[in-house]
């Protein structure tokens, strides 16, 4: 089955149009799917990533297993793949007031989730001492998000924490624990998201718990052909 015509759920299409967009629902104009997700570099014009539900996919870098493997339609975590999922949940603590995660699943080489941001954010913060920039979200461990580089409470500063957080802990783990290092960088470039619109964040939710027993058909496989 090629990378373009992949089946999740039944009626549910997952794969890559030929412009490199994802998409799910049997591709831009097919019915009763999710539409698109767009790469974080093709920004919606004029959506400010700051309120709504977001279906993410965050996929390793040259699709490497690095998180586990899938056995009998049911996904067994590596450690490093327990790390990144506690890192998931650790969005709702680290942007307390700002977002909170749905539902995810973390697979062998990539990562789906449901990101709620909220349109009104109350974020628990910390003003710098002597800082007349805005207060920033602060994450429960590691480094400041980069101050000017996204809005602190937008999707795109949720992905730029966790990318990091994520590569800070995987990095220690190779030095402290063997995990499998990694050439460059442990995550792709951007990420791809989907604006979840009335009716399909259900839809979003199943294909995400049906995601390890579709496995086999997942275009983030390599070893589907």
């Amino acid at each position: 089955m090629g990378a373009g015509q992949t089946r999740g759920l039944p009626g549910t299409h997952y794969g890559y149009d030929a412009r490199g967009v994802m998409v799910m629902g049997g591709g831009i104009s097919g019915r009763g799917g999710l539409g698109p997700q767009r790469r974080n570099t093709l920004r919606w014009a004029g959506h400010d990533y700051q309120g709504g539900a977001y279906f993410i996919t965050a996929v390793t870098q040259g699709r490497r297993h690095l998180f586990g493997s899938v056995v009998d339609g049911a996904m067994r975590r590596s450690d490093a793949g327990e790390m990144v999922a506690r890192r998931i949940e650790e969005i709702d603590r680290a942007f307390a007031g700002v977002a909170s995660v749905d539902i995810h699943v973390v697979m062998p080489n990539h990562i789906h989730a449901i990101i709620v941001v909220r349109a009104d954010p109350q974020p628990a913060l910390r003003r710098v001492e002597g800082s007349a920039r805005p207060p920033i979200p602060q994450p429960t461990a590691g480094p400041r998000l980069p101050s000017g580089a996204q809005h602190p409470g937008s999707l795109p500063a949720i992905m730029q924490w966790l990318k990091a957080m994520t590569t800070r802990d995987y990095m220690a783990g190779v030095e402290s624990l063997g995990w499998p290092p990694f050439e460059g960088r442990l995550w792709q470039r951007g990420y791809h998201d989907r604006v979840l619109r009335d009716g399909e964040r259900e839809r979003a939710r199943a294909y995400i718990l049906a995601n390890p027993a579709q496995w086999h058909e997942d275009p983030e496989n390599p070893d589907d052909i």
